[in-house]
């Protein structure tokens, strides 16, 4: 049997136990080398520690990258979520991240290397720190999307339900629909969430009903929608739809007045007498409704009364006094003479006398408190309010024999009253509008007038046009605008009288208003070849000519008129301007069968909708450029006080009148001071400097100056608006997803 030797290489210190003796046991051996391993231990101690520290060392940094990875990958499961689950797709968010995260988790332990169990549980905690983080995410911003789907079905509802009032449907009954299905749809958010909710419902109907009542006139219904929500609304938006409808309802009061004073105002051929209109405008307010002014007390000094005077004097001190009831800080006129101080008024006894009973004086207490200027303008309103009255203002003029300050009162050629009420206010806004007409009508007339001419010299130039031409133009000028004819009338008698034969489509280019007046006789189905050939024919580019004359040809579907008429309607609907509709109407006709299908009913609309589009994105470019320019304006206005108008100008010269530039600039003057010769200093140094002018910018050239000057600082730094404080995240993604939705 052969000997078998076991070593004693046990874990423990072999110094620590006990020495052992030999045992033979069926041939074995037991043999102690306590003293040869002891050696050995020492030296493999040593290099074991360091293999275990290196060891633990890599699974450390195993554990960390397995994390960092899951951690990583997660984070882009989170983006991914939040490109692709929004809305109604975002129902199961949570459960698709936790099963993701977990696969994820999967994964990434399968190819980390990690050796240890303690390794493993140190990833597995961390990977499920960051799920279960993730996780939370995740429900929340599944929370929030159906919080947005509740919201934008909502909305929607809201619109549906207002659509209903404004086709005729019961305003009440909407409301509380609304009201109702607002309480059942957000029935789990916090009470002033619910509160706020209420207010915005009431606020949306209030101002879609309110402007639309306001804009056709019904200033009754725009007020019972107020009465009947105003106390559940926002009392801004309560305050401003009142203040809407009572403004509107004096300046719709005043358009009318206007209107009907300025069609009583034409003339035979239809044109409007605007001096006329002015003229009725001044005479209609200033007598009541019986025809006469409203009367007033006034008293006489002693001796004196209307004995021996007109009685249209009699009649005038009591009109006067009516007026003078009207203002404030005047007392009652007293009459200190009429024709009985024959020792100062001398004359003949005829108008314009005192001794002919014509005239009176009169003292008005206050008045001597007045300025000269506003004495002046009062004496202007009387004279208006009743024409014939000429007085004379002796507290400012003395006169030969002149006695006191007093107003010498002159009635020869006052006729009375005439049905007018006397409003100044009135009178003013309603002369305004007419004014304003008379304006726009004038600029019309321009462009009407600028175009014909264009039209007459481009007959010219192809070719002298023929009598019947001229006519018809004339013709066609004189029903568009008689004034218009009268201004051309010289030019096409010179041209009638040359004779020469002309063409049909001889312009160059079609004139505007003519081309938009056939584009509407063809939709109309009223023009005729006969008509479009002698009456429009010289007036037409010849394409434009063949066009017109292939549309009256061809049969044209009911559908494609109808189309055709309804465009129309929408362009006088979408443009208010004259001229803004004839160049969108032209731009839509001429543009529109050159598209695919457009004889299509269908296909023609939704042409049609996309042509006045970008007709409409092209005057409303210049309609900017035009409002920047005002906006610099009234920016460089503004700064003049701080000393600093050049400088704006210069800014906005070299921003191209920029708005976005013009807020800046402006948000930066209405927190400098005026005289701050530091604050201008640093202005100026930015502007020559070609810098920015912000807040920032400026704080910082104040700073510089007053360090360079020992100046204080604090005195001259502009103001900073306060910044709200926000929410310190780590993760990106906090701040762009999580905000809580506002109803």
């Amino acid at each position: 049997m052969a000997n078998l030797t076991i070593k004693n290489n046990s874990y423990e210190p072999i110094t620590l136990r006990q020495q052992q003796s030999k045992v033979g046991y069926n041939g074995a051996q037991i043999v102690d080398q306590s003293g040869f391993y002891g050696q050995m231990s020492k030296t493999a101690g040593t290099a074991l520690k360091v293999i275990q520290d290196r060891e633990e060392s890599d699974e450390a940094l195993r554990v960390a990258s397995a994390s960092n990875s899951v951690a990583k990958r997660l984070a882009e499961l989170k983006v991914d979520i939040a490109k692709n689950k929004q809305g109604s797709n975002a129902t199961d968010s949570q459960l698709f991240f936790e099963q993701r995260a977990a696969q994820i988790e999967k994964e990434e332990y399968a190819k980390s290397g990690i050796k240890y169990k303690a390794g493993e549980n140190m990833f597995k905690k961390a990977a499920m720190d960051n799920i279960v983080s993730g996780s939370v995410w995740a429900y929340k911003w599944q929370a929030e999307q159906d919080n947005e789907v509740r919201v934008t079905t909502f909305d929607q509802y809201a619109q549906d339900r207002i659509s209903d009032v404004l086709s005729g449907g019961s305003f009440i009954e909407n409301y509380v629909l609304t009201t109702e299905e607002a309480k059942s749809m957000f029935a789990h958010s916090p009470v002033e969430k619910q509160e706020e909710l209420a207010r915005n419902i009431a606020d949306q109907f209030a101002s879609v009903l309110v402007v639309d009542h306001v804009n056709n006139k019904q200033f009754d219904k725009a007020s019972l929608i107020l009465e009947q929500i105003g106390n559940k609304m926002t009392p801004t938006q309560k305050v401003k739809l009142e203040a809407l409808v009572a403004n509107s309802t004096k300046t719709y009061s005043v358009y009318d007045s206007a209107h009907a004073i300025m069609k009583n105002a034409r003339r035979p051929d239809g044109s409007i007498d605007y001096a006329k209109a002015i003229e009725m405008a001044d005479n209609q307010y200033g007598y009541n409704s019986s025809g006469e002014m409203p009367s007033g007390s006034f008293q006489f000094n002693p001796g004196v009364s209307f004995e021996g005077a007109q009685a249209v004097t009699s009649k005038g001190v009591n009109a006067l006094s009516g007026l003078l009831s009207q203002k404030a800080g005047l007392g009652e006129m007293i009459i200190t003479s009429v024709n009985d101080s024959h020792d100062i008024h001398v004359g003949s006894g005829g108008p314009h006398t005192h001794a002919g009973g014509y005239k009176a004086d009169g003292v008005i207490p206050g008045f001597e408190n007045l300025s000269t200027a506003e004495q002046y303008a009062l004496i202007a309103e009387w004279e208006t309010a009743m024409p014939g009255l000429k007085i004379k203002n002796e507290y400012a003029e003395r006169s030969p024999g002149w006695t006191g300050p007093h107003l010498d009162l002159d009635f020869t050629n006052y006729k009375g009253g005439s049905g007018r009420r006397f409003d100044p206010e009135q009178q003013a806004a309603i002369k305004a509008v007419i004014y304003n007409e008379q304006q726009q009508e004038s600029r019309i007339r321009g462009f009407k007038a600028e175009g014909y001419n264009k039209n007459l010299v481009e007959l010219v130039m192809n070719g002298t046009p023929t009598v019947t031409q001229l006519d018809q133009l004339a013709q066609e000028i004189y029903m568009d605008d008689p004034l218009v004819y009268n201004e051309l009338a010289p030019a096409i008698s010179k041209l009638k009288s040359l004779g020469a034969p002309g063409r049909v489509g001889s312009a160059k280019t079609s004139d505007p208003a003519t081309l938009a007046m056939v584009y509407q006789e063809v939709n109309n189905g009223t023009l005729t070849v006969a008509d479009l050939t002698t009456k429009y024919g010289g007036l037409l580019s010849m394409s434009d000519y063949k066009q017109m004359l292939k549309q009256i040809t061809l049969k044209t579907s009911p559908a494609v008129k109808a189309a055709n008429k309804e465009i129309i309607n929408r362009i006088n609907a979408m443009f208010s301007d004259e001229i803004d509709r004839i160049d969108v109407q032209n731009f839509v006709f001429e543009n529109i069968d050159k598209i695919p299908e457009s004889m299509n009913p269908d296909v023609r609309a939704a042409a049609a909708d996309k042509l006045m589009r970008e007709k409409a994105d092209i005057l409303a470019k210049s309609r900017i450029y035009r409002e920047d320019r005002v906006a610099a304006g009234n920016l460089i206005a503004a700064s003049v006080p701080y000393g600093l108008s050049n400088e704006v100008a210069t800014i906005m010269e070299m921003r191209s009148n920029n708005s976005s530039i013009a807020a800046e600039i402006a948000d930066v003057l209405s927190v400098m001071i005026e005289g701050d010769i530091v604050q201008q200093e640093a202005f100026q140094m930015l502007v020559g400097n070609s810098q920015s002018v912000n807040r920032t910018t400026m704080n910082n050239a104040i700073t510089a100056i007053c360090e360079k000057r020992k100046k204080p600082l604090e005195k001259h730094l502009l103001k900073e608006n306060e910044v709200p404080p926000t929410s310190d995240s780590s993760d990106y993604w906090d701040g762009r997803y999580e905000k809580e939705r506002d109803f």
